[in-house]
């Protein structure tokens, strides 16, 4: 659950601000970018903090590599997504539509109306920052909303409150949009030896 906190989304209000947010999900083809991922409990307590690199390539494909403190790969390939804890030494695969939903993964990874599935509120604007909210219309989805922060029109911050009040946090740097990225980042073969899951 700590992990699919993950990733994007589009807006609404005012028009010109939709207008940004609809440019950058709409001619979003391949991102890649640097990741620091912060977990707060239901009482504001950091838990934890994460870091790492992330790449996507629309759609349905993405490689979420956690690598400190500790090591997690998180590939998808358009059908199947592998989560595999290196510690544990166990993966799990499971379909991409089931392992989705309609969570902020989705948003990012496919294209749509994110109208059908969210309302969209402009939260405040600076000079080059917007924030919006996401509240998820359907009352299945395991998370309240989502605080989503474009800075000069990249993707700046990720923030989703959970239905049990706790907080996960991502902000993004060193952004890189639609170049080409590796086909290799989105296969994905289990090491021998580990244990296989499938859900």
């Amino acid at each position: 659950m700590k992990y699919w906190g993950l990733i994007l989304v589009l807006l609404w209000q005012p028009v010109w601000a939709a207008n940004q947010l609809d440019e950058f999900l709409n001619n979003l083809s391949t991102m890649e970018a640097k990741f620091q991922q912060k977990q707060f409990s239901e009482t504001g307590e950091l838990l934890e903090i994460s870091q790492g690199k992330m790449y996507i390539q629309r759609p349905g494909k993405f490689h979420w590599d956690y690598q400190n403190p500790y090591k997690q790969l998180i590939i998808a390939d358009g059908k199947k997504v592998w989560v595999y804890d290196v510690e544990l030494e166990q993966v799990t695969i499971k379909r991409l539509d089931a392992a989705l939903g309609k969570t902020p993964a989705l948003l990012l990874t496919n294209k749509g109306d994110v109208r059908k599935d969210f309302t969209i509120t402009q939260l405040s604007k600076k000079a080059n920052e917007i924030v919006f909210l996401l509240t998820p219309k359907s009352e299945e989805v395991q998370f309240e909303n989502i605080h989503l922060t474009l800075r000069n029109k990249l993707l700046y911050k990720l923030k989703l409150i959970d239905n049990l009040e706790q907080t996960t946090e991502m902000t993004f740097s060193h952004a890189k949009l639609d170049i080409p990225v590796d086909p290799q980042l989105f296969v994905f073969t289990p090491p021998a030896g580990v244990d296989v899951v499938v859900e």
